[in-house]
């Protein structure tokens, strides 16, 4: 007589506690994935942002030794090198700024894109000087920095140096971000106590 008993592991379903168990390691997993995820994610914003302001560099020089040295001299105003010396426009906007790109086509005002820009400096003028920056310290508290000489470096909120003149130059119907601290103009003190950094009080 044959057994016709089905074996247990084949009619044994899971518990509520082996699925409790598996549901708090997932859940646990996530919690601990997800931040490195979006660290990784934001690196790799920062790194595409340091990349287009040395193209940006690279295209000033290259507008400069045509120009007897000089860079544009509008503030704000990068359109004098989209043209003959930036050979992707889309590098003036960084990938971290919450102004969609959609909003700057067809747009005819100056244009500096997601970085401030301080026009009518020429190679001459000292090499740390910033040229360019971002708008906002939108890289985990910080902000890029363009010096004459081309170079790219990161400041704090705290060591941040101011760039340009303001306001930031937007599309009509455009509003900038209000949930990113924005970096200080020229004619603004940093203010290291302030959460983003942005000081108000004129020199």
């Amino acid at each position: 007589m044959s057994d016709t008993r089905t074996p247990y592991s084949a009619r044994r379903g899971f518990t509520l506690v082996e699925v409790t168990i598996v549901v708090t390691i997932i859940a646990i997993l996530a919690a601990i994935l997800f931040p490195v995820f979006g660290r990784a994610r934001e690196a790799a914003r920062r790194t595409n942002c340091a990349s287009n302001l040395y193209q940006i560099g690279a295209a000033l020089q290259l507008y400069a030794r045509d120009y007897d040295g000089r860079f544009p001299p509008a503030d704000h105003d990068l359109r004098p090198v989209i043209q003959g010396y930036l050979n992707d426009p889309g590098v003036l906007r960084c990938p971290s700024d919450q102004i969609p790109a959609s909003a700057w086509q067809g747009w005819t005002g100056p244009y500096s894109g997601s970085y401030q820009y301080r026009g009518g400096l020429s190679i001459e003028d000292r090499a740390d000087l910033p040229i360019a920056g971002e708008w906002t310290f939108a890289h985990s508290s910080s902000a890029l920095t363009l010096t004459v000489s081309g170079s790219a470096k990161s400041y704090n909120a705290k060591d941040w140096v101011p760039v340009a003149r303001g306001p930031r130059p937007l599309p009509q119907g455009i509003t900038a971000p209000t949930d990113l601290p924005a970096t200080p103009l020229l004619g603004e003190k940093p203010n290291p106590a302030a959460s983003g950094g942005s000081g108000s009080s004129e020199e």
